[in-house]
């Protein structure tokens, strides 16, 4: 890698790392399934909706392709990864708590966390080296 880190460079950090998100999440979501078939949370229109497959795949996207230009935007702060994490503690722990507001039972919850925290597993680490990289490189 050269010494310059590059939006190019960002993106496909944060495309890999939305991908493995992506597979981590949809794993759950199919192990919750098995296990717990009746899994429901509150939906946009404010109606509990059945968690299933597609639907997790399509939330974990969207929250990806928020945290990339979350990040993207961070990468022209001074210090972007220490910023990346901080952030992204602070949203895990609200997303959290949110999901034992609009599940139906704590175990909706429960499965909801687990699925955030896989996705962040991978998001987090994943556009916070590209985030050190510069930080190196500036």
């Amino acid at each position: 890698m050269n010494n310059q880190v590059t939006n190019k460079t960002y993106f496909q950090y944060a495309i890999v790392a939305a991908a493995v998100a992506t597979i981590g999440v949809g794993i759950v979501s199919l192990i919750a399934s098995l296990i717990s078939p009746d899994i429901y949370a509150e939906g946009m229109g404010g109606d509990e909706e059945k968690i299933n497959l597609g639907g997790a795949i399509v939330a974990n996207l969207m929250y990806c392709a928020v945290a990339i230009v979350a990040g993207w935007i961070l990468f022209y702060f001074r210090r972007p990864a220490l910023w990346w994490y901080v952030l992204g503690v602070v949203v895990l722990i609200l997303i959290g708590i949110n999901a034992f507001d609009k599940a139906s039972t704590d175990e909706s919850a429960i499965w909801l966390n687990v699925m955030h925290v896989v996705a962040a597993a991978a998001m987090l680490p994943g556009i916070g080296k590209v985030l050190d990289l510069r930080a190196a490189t500036t």
